[in-house]
């Protein structure tokens, strides 16, 4: 997510954002980490989860459109992994 905005952690302390919020951010923002190791870290929060998952199923539409195999095997395979154990 931050790497999509004009925005840093600190930025968004200063306009007030709590914590807890600023951690989910940063749980969603992918810092160079393999992909697995990015979506177990999304897993660590419920609220980033949900997140991600509400943000996978919409990539899916443009996967889709794309007819993009890959792309949607990748993001079907995430949702499967955040919704289960």
């Amino acid at each position: 997510l931050e790497e999509d905005l004009n925005y840093s952690i600190q930025d968004l302390r200063n306009e007030g954002f709590m914590d807890d919020i600023l951690h989910d951010i940063s749980l969603l923002t992918r810092n160079g980490e393999s992909y697995l190791s990015y979506i177990k870290g999304v897993k660590s929060s419920v609220r980033a989860t949900r997140v991600k998952i509400a943000d996978l199923m919409d990539n899916i539409k443009d996967a889709d459109l794309l007819e993009d195999k890959n792309l949607r095997d990748k993001y079907e395979f995430a949702i499967e992994f955040l919704q289960h154990q």
